[in-house]
């Protein structure tokens, strides 16, 4: 099991980061200087928590929801040409924009693909509340049900449902 374990981890690894993402991560982690966040803040322990996976997949689908934000997709994404570059450029930018050194963060501008002058941020604000709100209920899951597998963490769940139910029905009697 853990070599399909860790053959599974590299595909998605590949899917969601490229398959450059070990020289990536070396230009990341290896640059030396000022970063914008450390070890202690928010951004920085969300970001590097496994949870980031399922709670970046349910703020996805929440996002999926949200008709402002599928209006956004549709006039200025290029997800549909290439949605696996889209998803790698975006876990590039989190990456960069989380981890990275200050230089490296505010390297050489890139040109626009096209001016959005129609485009307001208040929605887009609202619909990045809402995707952190699944990456934060995504990580207190895990903190409380964590295991080491989904299974397990699904079995803790499970227990702690149960044992809330008899509390109840103990209290109700």
């Amino acid at each position: 099991m853990p070599v399909l374990q860790h053959r599974v981890g590299l595909a998605l690894r590949s899917r969601v980061a490229g398959d450059d993402a070990p020289e990536v991560a070396k230009r990341i982690w290896g640059a030396e200087g000022e970063r914008w966040f450390t070890p202690a803040d928010p951004i920085w322990r969300v970001n590097e928590n496994a949870a980031m996976f399922p709670g970046g997949l349910a703020a996805l689908l929440l996002q999926s929801l949200h008709p402002s934000a599928m209006a956004g997709v549709a006039g200025h994404s290029g997800y549909k040409g290439d949605p696996w570059g889209r998803l790698q450029r975006t876990s590039h930018y989190l990456a960069v924009t989380t981890f990275g050194t200050v230089d490296f963060s505010t390297s050489a501008p890139a040109a626009a693909a096209a001016e959005r002058s129609d485009v307001t941020a208040v929605p887009a604000l609202g619909v990045i509340a809402e995707a952190m709100v699944c990456f934060i209920v995504a990580q207190a899951m895990l903190e409380k049900f964590g295991g080491d597998s989904v299974a397990e963490t699904k079995r803790n769940h499970d227990a702690y449902i149960a044992h809330i139910g008899k509390r109840i029905h103990e209290r109700v009697e």
